[in-house]
């Protein structure tokens, strides 16, 4: 897909660094493609690769925050009941 919205996409060649460290196993999986598309779409400088990193990191908490509102509810009972 990212062939046909960036042309020659499939065709960059870069090192994909190893992901950062406290990264979900879902979001470990996801980084090489990510990347990927990181480094075709802008050059995959350090920054773009830092972004990428809190990008998955978020997507992580927000996966946290999910399961503990399935199981919480979004209203929590006050002191007075």
């Amino acid at each position: 897909m990212l062939g046909r919205i960036f042309p020659g996409a499939s065709r960059v060649s870069r090192d994909v660094p190893d992901p950062p460290d406290g990264l979900s196993a879902r979001s470990v999986a996801a980084w090489p493609a990510l990347i990927a598309d990181v480094v075709a779409a802008a050059g995959g400088a350090d920054v773009d690769l830092e972004l990428a990193g809190e990008l998955l990191r978020v997507r992580d908490r927000l996966d946290e925050v999910r399961v503990v509102l399935a199981v919480e509810g979004l209203v929590t009972e006050g002191s007075a009941g």
